[in-house]
């Protein structure tokens, strides 16, 4: 698996890279329509439809189960190209980030709360289908508002998540113990925690000298990097909660190694919103 995810990576990095580099805004916002909201609608869709029709204890055949909320899938993308759609021609980017704020704050208390076995979230699976509806036309949205600003930002955190999942993996794997959240991860541990925050801090560091930051912000910038550790684990519990809940082991089979492109993009999701907050709000970065 972790040769796979090797090879994967190492095929879709220069071309992720190149991407965020040459294209302009416009061309970036259109290009990023397709693996967030196409290709990551028709996942999110496929988990949250999929919860209310599990069963406790039973996991779903993933073949059968695509082919039969295959319309609800193309349905669901049409509502958010819709919303997309509204986003490109009239961008409300406070709106957004507000909005964007609230449903991350709202997840982490989903997650905190969640209690394995329960049901409710099989009655009532309309929060998994409306969370998509706001978590992902509002990281598309906000990718758009980083790469504006510089696409050297964008690229700043990818790299972040990449190396705090990373520095996760193999702390975790060797000093993890005490588990981080056992109903909804089990191989996620405090130590692979940690080792996420240590080299979000590293990174950070890098960041103030290749951005250039004033000296004034260097607590600040350092400090809004590891929430943005934090928010990335968040995201990546989350659709772990979305799959458990939906008795599948990955969002889909897309990318070898990895699984879906949710199981990809799932800490970016929620980092975006964090990262792309403190740069505005602080006036680092300038919207």
């Amino acid at each position: 698996m972790l040769k796979q995810r090797i090879i994967t990576a190492t095929i879709l990095l220069p071309v992720i890279v190149a991407a965020i580099l040459l294209l302009s805004t416009e061309v970036f916002s259109i290009v990023t329509l397709v693996p967030i909201l196409v290709l990551g609608g028709f996942e999110w869709a496929r988990l949250a439809i999929a919860v209310k029709q599990t069963t406790i204890g039973n996991r779903q055949n993933p073949i059968n189960i695509t082919m039969k909320l295959l319309p609800w899938q193309f349905a669901y993308i049409v509502v958010l190209l819709v919303i997309a759609s509204i986003l490109f021609f009239y961008p409300i980017d406070t709106t957004v980030l507000l909005l964007a704020l609230t449903c991350q704050v709202m997840i982490f208390s989903a997650l905190a709360m969640y209690q394995k076995g329960g049901d409710f979230y099989k009655k009532n699976s309309y929060v998994f289908i409306v969370a998509g509806l706001i978590v992902l036309p509002s990281a598309w949205s906000l990718l758009t508002v980083l790469h504006k600003s510089s696409p050297y930002w964008v690229l700043f955190l990818i790299m972040l998540t990449v190396i705090a999942d990373t520095a996760a993996y193999f702390t975790g794997k060797a000093f993890g113990t005490t588990k981080l959240a056992l109903e909804l991860s089990p191989n996620k541990t405090y130590a692979g925690m940690y080792g996420a925050l240590v080299g979000g801090f590293i990174w950070s560091a890098l960041g103030i000298l290749f951005f250039n930051i004033d000296q004034t912000y260097w607590i600040y910038f350092i400090l809004l990097i590891l929430i943005v550790v934090i928010a990335s684990i968040s995201g990546d519990l989350f659709i772990s909660m979305m799959k458990r809940e939906a008795k599948m082991k990955d969002t889909g089979q897309l990318l070898p190694g990895h699984g879906g492109i949710l199981d990809r993009v799932d800490s970016l999701l929620a980092a975006v919103v964090i990262l792309t907050a403190g740069l505005i709000w602080s006036g680092i970065v300038i919207n």
